[in-house]
């Protein structure tokens, strides 16, 4: 209920008017100027009111229970949730496009400046494997060439292809002296 600012009485519309009136000191107020304190007055007090009460809390979710509820409303809305992106895309096509151009050339001179970096600092390791790749290669081929020369077959074909390094350590070292 309204009161009257100037002696805190309760204050009468009159509608005709839009005004309010105190029957005790007779005084006319604008409707509009009242209700806003009135109303103002009643806000302040729900929100002391609402500060004071505790709100419940709702119990914290697990991350298990989370996936759950987010493949649930997925499931549950996947229509229109694919029905929305093809909107979106649509509508942003050029944009999106031009955004994974741009991201993809970003990512390849990453990519490239990363690789460059690693072989610089990793040069002796690189020229080291190489090295090694060569002589297993060619200790390979000389193994290989002599099994060929010999009077007898391999038991098992797969040697040709792998061969233990003793034995092509041997065939270099006959082909050095010889």
């Amino acid at each position: 209920m309204p009161r009257c600012p100037n002696c805190q009485y309760i204050l009468v519309l009159l509608p005709n008017r839009r005004r309010y009136k105190c029957s005790k000191c007779s005084r006319l107020y604008p409707q509009k100027q009242i209700e806003n304190k009135d109303f103002r007055e009643w806000n302040r007090q729900q929100r002391k009111q609402d500060k004071e009460t505790p709100r419940p809390r709702k119990p914290k979710l697990t991350e298990e229970e989370r996936n759950k509820r987010r493949k649930d409303y997925y499931l549950s809305h996947q229509k229109k949730l694919l029905e929305f992106s093809r909107k979106h895309y649509n509508k942003n096509r050029n944009k999106i496009l031009a955004r994974k151009k741009v991201y993809r050339q970003e990512a390849k001179q990453q990519y490239y400046e990363w690789r460059r970096k690693y072989r610089e600092n990793n040069r002796e390791r690189t020229r080291l494997l190489t090295r090694i790749s060569f002589w297993r290669n060619k200790q390979k081929r000389l193994a290989v060439q002599m099994l060929e020369n010999e009077y007898y077959e391999a038991y098992i074909l797969r040697i040709y292809d792998s061969l233990p390094t003793f034995v092509l350590s041997e065939v270099l070292y006959i082909k050095k002296v010889l």
